[in-house]
């Protein structure tokens, strides 16, 4: 079977995960997400700090999205048997290189769990991005491609998970990295969960839940790929 991810994918996300965190994206990604000519928004986001303040370490965006995607397709994560510590280094790799705080659990042999938390004011509950590092096994006769190589032709992303969902856990990251390297004050924590074994048995998000719920004290909301609640506990 053939997954594949359009490039502007990459942008239009990384736009609606900032809007959801209060800020505007600038440069080329704000263009991008506003259509044919941009906004007006976008064009003073790019316009430099005209009051001589320091230049900020400027966005990940555009083409090294896409190139930080097609790495983190090639890590095979297929589960089972999963081996999902190789995603967690992938992230943790991304997130020291930028001094945010970051812990991987290794829950099982193999198996990862990786928390990074940007802190804000506290003034309100955190946002949790939380997302899966494993994949579904790829059945390669029905592949034209090698289903771990990220190949970009005709402007398709193609890779298995590059739909479930290693697109949506990269740009949860690099959404993490960007409104660190924005040196804005968040009014809420945010943090970046990664789990192992969504695909098979719910491994790394029962072990969260069951033997390591301080990673998730004071989560007012959460976004992931979706799901049901089938029970609400205690606090």
């Amino acid at each position: 079977m053939k997954q594949r991810a359009r490039t502007v994918v990459a942008v239009m996300m990384a736009a609606a995960l900032w809007a959801v965190a209060g800020l505007v994206p600038r440069g080329p990604v704000a263009a991008r997400a506003a259509g044919p000519g941009g906004s007006a928004a976008a064009g003073a986001a790019t316009a430099g700090n005209a009051g001589g303040e320091p230049e900020k370490t400027p966005p990940i965006q555009g083409d090294d999205i896409v190139a930080l995607l097609r790495d983190y397709l090639r890590i095979d994560t297929s589960n089972p048997p999963g081996n999902e510590m190789r995603a967690a280094r992938f992230f943790r790799s991304l997130f020291d290189k930028e001094g945010i705080h970051c812990e991987v659990f290794e829950v099982a042999p193999g198996r990862a769990v990786i928390v990074a938390r940007l802190p804000g004011s506290g003034a309100k509950g955190g946002l949790l991005l939380q997302n899966h590092m494993d994949v579904v096994n790829a059945e390669r006769p029905y592949w034209t491609v090698d289903p771990f190589s990220g190949d970009l032709k005709d402007g398709y992303i193609y890779g298995r998970g590059a739909l479930d969902m290693k697109t949506t856990g990269l740009l949860e990251a690099v959404t993490l990295i960007n409104l660190a390297r924005s040196g804005e004050r968040l009014s809420r924590d945010l943090v970046f969960i990664g789990t192992s074994d969504e695909e098979v048995g719910a491994l790394g998000v029962s072990w969260v839940v069951n033997e390591h719920h301080d990673l998730v004290k004071g989560i007012e909301y959460l976004i992931n790929e979706g799901g049901v609640i089938d029970e609400i506990g205690g606090a």
